[in-house]
């Protein structure tokens, strides 16, 4: 038995132990990071670094503030090095809640600047991202909006938007595989920092992609079309509309309805191998929330009403499609759906070239259910 123990127990004395620990005492933890380009053909990349400055209470305590760095390299991973010399301890991106890129960036393409993180195994790959207006080191410099720091502000405002139904829920790894895929492209949020100091920063709607390039964007009206159109409505859906012209107060030719339920549904027309069109048929089931014209006890005026919001929804959806197809933006998935279920289409087809001639057409039908507690 001793002979066995022994035999046991010396191979494991003989073993190499592996010890890797990262101790966040030593590391500067990054919220949030900003990516612009930098001076001849570099990468200027900033960073808020989470600190706290002391209040004199119990240890560990104390005011939250900003470090603001900043720094240029040939690609992420130069930045990262040269940052890491400029402060003491260790950058560290593992807990990066945003990342924001300029649309001078996005427009060249976005995988080559977020390939560092997908190679990473400390990244944090559930981090969201947003398109900027202009450079996004300036959201960054803004360093909090009243009470709360920038990178706090700027992912609630993120997070805001997608319950609204105004931007997708998407983070670094969901948007990877959008880059790759010959029939699907992604949207990402876009964001605005207006000129006058006191003002915020905004989400401002979507911006289109064709593969990792940005080609395009939508505002927030079409952005919530879009999504409702892709059927990724999420916990609010707003919309107003004008309905009259005859009314003496303006405010009164409006109503603004609450979409309890959607249902978008893509059909693909096809002959002899070739595409003819593609319509959606869109239903939504809506709640009146606000109309000063009040007479909402009457069936008639609200079948007016539905009638009324159906043809202007299916004229805005259609619109909003055609930005779309100038963009060369299919973030519908229409090329997808031929993969999956027209394959002897899609292989006749130089999809980009092709798309935007492509008849697609989308009709709306709004039914209306509550109509407040008035009536």
């Amino acid at each position: 038995m001793k002979k066995i123990l022994l035999g046991i127990i010396l191979p494991l004395l003989l073993l190499t132990g592996c010890w890797d620990q990262h101790l966040i005492k030593d590391a500067h933890i990054v919220y949030i990071a900003a990516f612009d380009k930098g001076e001849n053909g570099n990468v200027r990349g900033s960073a808020v670094i989470r600190g706290f400055v002391a209040s004199g209470g119990e240890a560990g305590g104390g005011r939250p503030q900003n470090e603001f760095v900043i720094a240029e390299g040939q690609n992420l991973r130069n930045v990262r090095m040269n940052i890491d010399r400029a402060v003491s301890g260790t950058f560290t991106a593992a807990k990066t809640r945003v990342f924001l890129f300029s649309e001078d960036i996005a427009k060249e393409g976005l995988y080559p600047y977020l390939d560092i993180f997908y190679r990473e195994p400390s990244s944090s790959l559930n981090a969201r991202l947003a398109i900027t207006q202009g450079e996004a080191t300036e959201i960054l410099e803004m360093r909090r909006v009243e009470n709360t720091l920038i990178g706090e502000h700027t992912e609630e405002l993120i997070r805001s938007s997608e319950i609204n139904t105004i931007v997708p829920k998407l983070d670094i790894q969901a948007v990877c595989p959008l880059f790759f895929d010959p029939g699907k492209d992604p949207i990402v949020p876009y964001i605005v920092k207006h000129d006058d100091p006191k003002e915020e920063e905004v989400v401002d709607g979507v911006a289109l992609f064709q593969d990792d390039k940005l080609t395009g964007k939508l505002d927030v009206e079409d952005s919530t079309l879009l999504l409702l159109l892709m059927n990724k409505k999420n916990k609010i859906v707003r919309i107003v509309r004008k309905v009259h012209n005859d009314k003496e107060l303006d405010i009164e030719n409006y109503v603004t309805i609450h979409v309890s339920k959607s249902q978008s549904k893509m059909t693909v027309n096809t002959t002899n191998r070739n595409i003819d069109s593609v319509s959606f048929d869109v239903k939504l089931k809506t709640n009146i929330v606000e109309y000063p014209a009040d007479n909402l006890g009457s069936k008639k005026e609200i079948d007016k009403i539905s009638k009324k919001l159906s043809k202007t929804l299916t004229k805005d959806m259609n619109e909003m499609i055609k930005k779309l197809q100038e963009a060369n933006s299919d973030p519908l998935g229409i090329g997808r759906e031929l993969i999956a279920f027209h394959p002897e289409v899609w292989n006749k087809l130089d999809w980009r070239k092709d798309y935007p001639t492509i008849p697609i057409k989308a009709k709306v039908q709004v039914k209306i259910g509550e109509n407040g507690i008035i009536n």
